[in-house]
């Protein structure tokens, strides 16, 4: 996948197929309801499984973004906001969500839109971030797609050094996971 377009289309075509019906924030979800936000954006919520608990445990403004957005019919009738959209662009105001979390995503962003994609995590979160990113390589539909994972050769103290300590006042490994502190 070299462009936007085909990467859209590889996805599209991704949400005819089981791919995306994972929960991959399951074990998160004790250390994400302590936490006290009013609102979460959701970056690449796939079926929108996570915008859906966090819905009926953690707020009740709740955003998922997926630039192939395919949520399940019954957890749109639920008052998320879902928004079709890339990363690099987020069509949201600054500092609009408390917290923006992310489980599996960031490994698939094509590594030009890194950067662009951090700094606007950054400028829609008020307080904090939680992340879980795969390192190795993808193992689904790749004789159909190729490589999903376009970002796979940083490890998690990559993420952590590189990516999210230079942009938040705290950063710490939970369970692999990578929450960030922002205020």
């Amino acid at each position: 996948m070299k462009n936007l377009e085909e990467i859209t289309e590889a996805y599209d075509w991704l949400n005819t197929t089981r791919y995306g019906n994972g929960f991959h924030a399951k074990k998160y979800l004790p250390f994400l309801k302590c936490l006290r936000v009013g609102s979460v954006l959701d970056i690449g919520t796939g079926r929108g499984q996570f915008c859906d608990w966090a819905k009926n445990n953690l707020c009740d403004i709740v955003y998922g973004l997926d630039i192939s957005l395919d949520p399940l019919p019954e957890f749109e009738k639920k008052g998320i906001n879902f928004i079709k959209g890339v990363s690099h662009d987020i069509p949201l105001p600054d500092k609009s969500v408390d917290m923006t979390t992310s489980f599996d995503f960031l490994e698939h962003i094509h590594p030009d839109f890194l950067e662009k994609t951090i700094l606007e995590i950054k400028r829609v979160t008020k307080k904090c971030m939680f992340h879980r990113v795969q390192s190795g390589p993808s193992s689904m539909h790749k004789d159909k797609l190729g490589e999903l994972h376009l970002i796979q050769k940083h490890r998690k103290d990559y993420w952590v050094r590189q990516v999210f300590e230079p942009i938040g006042e705290l950063t710490s490994l939970i369970h692999g996971g990578i929450f960030t502190v922002l205020e």
